[in-house]
């Protein structure tokens, strides 16, 4: 299991990095024909990279390396599929985007902790966040996301009608 996992990563990273070297000489119509490559590639970036966070934390906290390393990848993808949903079009379509994401979010931030991948959820609702905790018992919290009330409060005192805050 390990060598495969070894393994799958390894082609990943050769996969983002090679076409580096020749992209210059491709055609412009060359690139628009295969667009899927550049989906692969930052699929497998952001699994890659999810999975080593959740495993070095993991590992700090005095954890296995590999199981931590699976869940977060798993989570890294979940997290690209929401991004992904952020670009279609309509309101439904954004509010798909940040659930799917969260979802991947979390699944990163379990494994981190050791916990099953749907063991604590985040909601995002505007400025407030939904968590359950559904692996001691059905626990449901609120919390404020800091940024967000910034944000908004920053985009009124200069008038602003909009926020764009991702």
């Amino acid at each position: 299991m390990r060598s495969s996992v070894i393994a799958a990563v390894s082609l990943s990273l050769i996969a983002i990095s090679t076409p580096c070297a020749g992209v210059q000489s491709l055609d412009r119509h060359e690139l628009d024909a295969a667009p899927w490559v550049n989906d692969l590639s930052l699929v497998a970036l952001n699994s890659a990279l999810s999975g080593l966070v959740a495993a070095t934390r993991r590992v700090i906290d005095g954890g296995d390396f590999w199981p931590a390393f699976r869940q977060g990848s798993i989570g890294g993808v979940v997290t690209y599929g929401g991004k992904r949903f952020a670009s279609l079009d309509g309101a439904a379509a954004l509010w798909t985007s940040h659930v799917v994401g969260a979802a991947g979010i979390a699944m990163v931030d379990n494994a981190g902790d050791g916990l099953g991948p749907f063991d604590r959820l985040y909601l995002p609702l505007g400025p407030l966040a939904l968590e359950l905790d559904l692996a001691g018992g059905m626990h449901v919290g609120l919390s404020v996301n800091v940024r967000d009330v910034v944000a908004i409060a920053a985009a009124r005192r200069c008038g602003s009608r909009s926020s764009n805050t991702a």
